[in-house]
């Protein structure tokens, strides 16, 4: 009975903390560094399209996209910025963002999460995320001039 009343009051607790990771929901501000190591806050970034990454050492396909982002990161510098949550060092920003599996990918544009993504994509898919994003980034700057 204790393992179910547990289970359950984590279940019931879930939703709030996943609630910071829905759509349209402002991302919240953090301090980490970028794929060079480089320190950022998510804040420096508010007009540009960021992928959170939040992934783990030990996670095989964690390690599969790793050099597609990277590849991602370096075509769109400038324009596009990856940044990796070890989830075993940061695992309180995997609690405040919902993060329940990973490779978890949250797309932020705007200073707003505007997609989410549990899993591995195959390269292909992860290269049309990144060119639609910035497209739609893009059209959202041209409409607010």
């Amino acid at each position: 009975m204790k393992v179910f009343v547990t289970t359950l009051l984590l279940l019931i607790m879930l939703p709030a903390y996943a609630y910071s990771s829905q759509a349209g929901t402002v991302a919240p501000d953090f301090s980490l560094g970028d794929l060079s190591g480089k320190p950022f806050t998510l804040k420096q970034f508010k007009g540009k399209v960021v992928f959170l990454d939040f992934w783990a050492p030990w996670c095989g396909p964690c390690k599969m996209i790793a050099p597609v982002l990277e590849e991602i990161a370096r075509q769109q510098e400038g324009r596009l910025l990856v940044a990796k949550v070890n989830t075993d060092e940061n695992y309180e920003w995997a609690m405040k963002y919902g993060v329940q599996g990973i490779p978890t990918l949250l797309f932020v544009s705007g200073g707003k999460i505007v997609d989410r993504q549990v899993g591995a994509l195959p390269a292909p898919a992860l290269k049309a995320k990144a060119e639609n994003l910035l497209k739609a980034a893009h059209l959202l700057t041209v409409e607010a001039n």
